[in-house]
C-alpha cells in the first residue's frame, strides 16, 4: 500500500496476534472509503463554485446569501471529521464573511471569490 497506515504508525511493525491479512483489508477498505469521502467533497465544491459564480448576486441577495450560508456552514461541520481540517478553517472563515450584514462590496464579493478558489484547490 503506498499510504502508510495509521495503525504501522502507532504501532510499528504488527503484534504477532494480529492477522497481517486483515490489516491489509482494513487498510485497503479506509483506502477505498477515503477515496469515496474525496470525491464527495469534490461535489461539494463544484456545487458550492455553482452557487457564487454570481458573486455580486449571492452579496447583494439575502436569500441565496442565507442559502450559501447555510451550505457552507455544512461544509465548515463535515469537513474537519471527513479528514480536510483546512478545508473547514476556510468554510469557517467564509461563513464569517457571509454573516456580515452589511451591503457588499466589491472587496467582499472578491473575498467570496478567493475563498471559494481556496476551498476548491484544497
Amino acid at each position: 500500500m503506498a499510504e502508510t497506515s495509521k495503525l504501522r504508525e502507532k504501532v510499528g511493525d504488527l503484534p504477532a496476534q494480529l492477522d497481517p491479512a486483515i490489516v491489509e483489508r482494513v487498510e485497503a477498505e479506509v483506502a477505498a472509503f477515503n477515496s469515496e469521502v474525496e470525491a464527495e467533497f469534490g461535489d461539494e465544491i463544484a456545487h458550492l463554485q455553482e452557487l457564487t459564480s454570481d458573486g455580486s448576486g449571492v452579496m447583494s441577495d439575502p436569500e441565496r446569501r442565507r442559502a450559501l450560508y447555510r451550505y457552507v456552514h455544512r461544509v465548515w461541520g463535515d469537513a474537519p471529521s471527513r479528514g480536510h481540517p483546512l478545508l473547514g478553517r476556510a468554510a469557517e472563515s467564509l461563513c464569517l464573511l457571509l454573516e456580515n450584514d452589511e451591503p457588499s462590496d466589491d472587496m467582499q464579493i472578491a473575498i467570496l471569490e478567493h475563498h471559494v478558489a481556496a476551498m476548491a484547490s484544497i
